[in-house]
């Protein structure tokens, strides 16, 4: 780029691509800005990597305990239902109940660390164990432990 002045004819200093002046100043402040976003850049993936931590924690109480939850719920559901429609002794029921509810627990443990969403898993937990337990209790009371 040239510029027209009193004295005639001056070479301004050539522009990078950007429109920066390639000076000293402006590459100093280009290496510390490039600096700095390493800098946040190693925060956020210390930060991103404590999370991911404390979420697998997370997720591993749920899928023990929040499975066990759900299976041992199903498990009682299964026994109560079985023996209040008389379609086994009241034994067999439980044993069956007790078998189907190892293949629960393993596909609960299996989707906890398989789905992406971990306040959907502790949702999903949380009321199928209530649901399992409260509809066993519930159909308890009414065979009136029969």
């Amino acid at each position: 780029m040239q510029v027209v002045g009193a004295k005639g004819v001056k070479k301004m200093p050539a522009l990078r691509p950007g429109g920066e002046k390639s000076g000293p100043l402006v590459r100093l402040i280009t290496e510390r800005i490039a600096a700095d976003r390493s800098n946040e850049r190693a925060i956020e993936l210390k930060r991103e990597s404590v999370m991911t931590g404390l979420s697998i924690l997370v997720r591993l109480a749920a899928a023990i305990g929040g499975g066990y939850a759900v299976a041992a719920g199903f498990s009682a559901l299964l026994a109560v239902a079985l023996a209040a429609a008389r379609l086994m002794p009241r034994s067999e029921a439980v044993v069956l109940a007790s078998m189907l509810a190892f293949l629960v627990y393993l596909a609960l443990l299996i989707w906890a660390f398989a789905d992406r969403r971990l306040g959907r898993l502790c949702l999903v937990f949380a009321l199928a164990s209530l649901g399992s337990w409260g509809g066993a209790w519930g159909l308890l009371r009414l065979t009136a432990g029969a």
